[in-house]
């Protein structure tokens, strides 16, 4: 399959997020050269319809973990940009006109702005010498740099505020702490064993820490880790949550509940 037909139906797709079609054309594509990428397009377009009894939403959540795992992360993140990109469009402030919502980010969807981030996800993702959640990165290509409520979210940001790489540069050093320094630093005994292999990208309320724990993975086919918040003094764990994914959503509902659906949960930096 040529690479750049599969650009042109991921771009179409990125461009017009909202349009059901674009995704339809791009699986029967896909249906017709062999890519298990076709059947997770039209599993996800059922899943998103609708009063679904929950015998029938649970066989397609079935039929779709077993479809992501036979497909490329790095296509996944391709594909997925356009529902996080979604999410920002419709998160915008109840007085916030549409048009000049989505022109905060008109720069950061353009075509050579996305093969940067791309490239700089990568080199980021290799630096940590670990796959990075694909959330996170759909979210890095769509949303870029901002904050979620109360919590700074990080993405690569060459030479800007918001730079993942320069505060996980800082963060390992954990790496090189003993064992007797953690004794001293009264490090709690559930953070201990992970600490070290911890990645961070973000910062909440209080200056507190925001991390992966990549010892536990909750989504192998994504490269999901658990997200934990730690506690600035003491780096005990104040909350945590299944996944990047996941720690947006409940971020959202908050946000939506104590505002009556006014604020908007994401504010780019």
């Amino acid at each position: 399959m040529a690479i750049d037909e599969h650009e042109a139906f991921l771009g179409a797709i990125f461009k017009r997020p909202e349009d059901a079609t674009a995704r339809l054309v791009y699986a029967d594509w896909l249906d017709g050269h062999d890519h298990p990428g076709g059947g997770l397009i039209r599993v996800r377009q059922q899943l998103s319809l609708p009063d679904l009894s929950e015998a029938k939403r649970a066989t397609l959540a079935a039929r779709e973990r077993k479809l992501l795992l036979r497909c490329d992360r790095d296509w996944l993140v391709q594909l997925e940009r356009a529902d996080w990109k979604l999410r920002y469009l419709q998160g915008r402030p109840a007085d916030e006109d549409a048009a000049r919502w989505a022109k905060r980010r008109q720069g950061h969807w353009s075509t050579p702005a996305q093969k940067t981030m791309r490239r700089a996800v990568a080199a980021f993702e290799e630096e940590v010498g670990l796959p990075l959640p694909c959330s996170w990165k759909s979210f890095a290509h769509a949303c870029g740099a901002g904050r979620l409520v109360g919590d700074w979210l990080f993405v690569p940001h060459k030479g800007n505020a918001g730079d993942v790489v320069s505060l996980q540069r800082e963060w390992s050093g954990w790496k090189a702490v003993t064992d007797a320094q953690l004794d001293a630093l009264s490090i709690p005994a559930d953070v201990r064993p992970w600490l070290r292999g911890s990645v961070r990208f973000g910062t909440g309320d209080n200056c507190d820490f925001l991390v992966w724990n990549t010892s536990r993975v909750t989504d192998p086919a994504r490269s999901e880790y658990e997200v934990v918040l730690l506690n600035a003094r003491s780096l005990y764990s104040m909350e945590t949550f299944e996944s990047f994914e996941v720690m947006w959503n409940t971020r959202v509902e908050q946000i939506r509940e104590a505002s009556n659906g006014e604020a908007a949960p994401f504010e780019p930096g």
